[in-house]
């Protein structure tokens, strides 16, 4: 189950339980309720909700700004920059039944900058976790818990939004390309989103990361070019 799955779950949960405590309560004999609650049945209730809510405000915490790489943690929608529409419709609209968004362009257009502001959105006004990594820091993650590196992608799979900046620019070895299908295929199969920032054209971007992966990022997400000025040399970043 993934994290998204299971906090609609919990929430439609908690929902039903409510609704049938409130059932229950303030009706009177002469009312003749539906059905009758003893008062144990309404104790149990109540704990049911309680651990569902519990574990609900858990999964929320995870939802912490701070996860963010510090840049990012305050960054706004730039409209100066090209897909800034496009990026900001995303955040608002999501999940967006899976769909996410490949920014592709050279080095300081503001493909970082939109994605990150991105994250920043959908932590603040959905409340679940964002997994932000560049793709060099993503491998690595996963390299140092390699007796555990199966949980690993199990988490990067299950994430409500996986951004991972600079895919691509990796030398890729048989391992990286079977841990990057492993992780784009487990979200393609849960119409789970990703946004994906690349310096690479499309055709060096599907000679980097194989056909296989290629082939389901572009089926999942929409290609979006960041064209424009050095962002970064004109102080913009």
């Amino acid at each position: 189950m993934t994290i998204m799955e299971e906090i609609n779950r919990l929430t439609e949960r908690i929902q039903d339980l409510s609704q049938i405590r409130k059932q229950t309560i303030g009706f009177s004999i002469e009312d003749k309720p539906l059905f009758s609650m003893k008062d144990e049945e309404i104790v149990g209730i109540d704990q049911q909700i309680e651990n569902a809510q519990k574990r609900l405000s858990y999964i929320r915490s995870q939802a912490d700004i701070n996860a963010l790489p510090l840049r990012w943690r305050t960054v706004e929608f730039d409209k100066t920059i090209p897909g800034c529409d496009i990026a900001e419709k995303f955040a608002d609209n999501f999940p967006n039944n899976g769909r996410g968004i490949i920014f592709i362009g050279e080095v300081g257009r503001g493909k970082t900058h939109l994605a990150g502001a991105i994250a920043r959105r959908v932590i603040e006004k959905y409340q679940v976790p964002v997994l932000f990594r560049s793709y060099a820091a993503l491998l690595d993650d996963i390299k140092r818990n390699f007796d555990e590196d199966r949980r690993e992608i199990d988490r990067i799979v299950n994430s409500p939004l996986v951004v991972i900046d600079d895919l691509g620019q990796e030398k890729q070895s048989e391992w990286n390309k079977e841990v990057l299908f492993k992780i784009v295929n487990g979200r393609y199969e849960n119409m789970l989103p990703m946004i994906i920032t690349t310096n690479s054209t499309v055709m060096t971007l599907r000679d980097n990361i194989g056909e296989p992966v290629f082939s389901r990022l572009y089926e999942m997400c929409d290609a979006v070019k960041v064209n424009g000025k050095d962002h970064r040399i004109g102080g913009k970043e």
